[in-house]
């Protein structure tokens, strides 16, 4: 299943063929309408769109089942000083600390299995780094 708020973007995941079902809907409102629905999870160039991550992560961790997965990219914030959590950059993404990022999940139960360090794009020319992460919900 796929949900976008974007209806450009989900035509375009309907034209790949991969999904079984495509949802038009803000991602934080779809996942608290699906409480333990869910195995795994995956947020690929999705948390760059948002700023707060507290919402999405509690209502993630909420929707899915004891033990489930979470797979999801972020932009580094670089060089953050102690105690940052988010900046908005001029492209209109926004970059994350990443103890911000663990800290939010483990406050909604969310361990971190594997965190890596990628470059999620190339942008004017230059490598955006960030960081793709596996969290599994911790079993009841």
């Amino acid at each position: 299943m796929g949900v976008d708020l974007a209806a450009k973007m989900l035509e375009r995941a309907a034209e790949q063929g991969t999904y079984d079902e495509l949802v038009q809907r803000e991602v934080t409102a779809f996942l608290l309408g699906h409480p333990q629905s869910f195995d795994v999870a995956l947020c690929l160039d999705t948390l760059v769109y948002i700023g707060d991550l507290e919402p999405v992560v509690r209502a993630l961790a909420s929707s899915l089942r004891p033990g489930g997965c979470f797979v999801f990219t972020i932009e580094l914030l670089a060089d953050a000083p102690p105690g940052a959590t988010y900046s908005l950059h001029v492209a209109g993404r926004y970059a994350h600390a990443e103890p911000y990022v663990r800290a939010t999940l483990a406050a909604h139960g969310l361990v971190v299995e594997h965190a890596e360090p990628i470059v999620v794009r190339i942008e004017y020319g230059e490598p955006v780094l960030g960081l793709v992460t596996t969290a599994r919900l911790a079993s009841a």
